[in-house]
């Protein structure tokens, strides 16, 4: 993890973390993943891999439990966030008219 943290990649290993885990169906690879992506700061990751989290959940059933977490909040928070810092990516398509 380390060489990755260090070349600036460390959300794109965090982002594989997440598919691995969804992949595998393993939440605790999933957990990690976001907990890994929040402490790194870098939105894109935690975006990615909340939604990915939050796929997961619902896909068992659990949506009391994403809402618990605030799980899809912290994504649509996210990608507020990714529009105001980053206004050059646009935004994406399923919320423009």
């Amino acid at each position: 993890m380390r060489p990755a943290v260090d070349s600036g990649e460390a959300g794109t290993l965090f982002q594989l973390e997440a598919v691995k885990g969804y992949s595998l169906w393993d939440e605790s690879f999933l957990i990690q993943a976001v907990a890994h992506s929040e402490a790194s700061g870098d939105v894109f990751a935690r975006a990615f891999t909340v939604e990915m989290y939050a796929h997961y959940l619902g896909a068992n059933g659990q949506y009391i439990r994403a809402l618990s977490h605030n799980l899809i909040f912290s994504y649509f928070n996210c990608l507020i966030i990714q529009m105001v810092s980053n206004p050059s990516k646009g935004v994406p398509s399923f919320i423009s008219p």
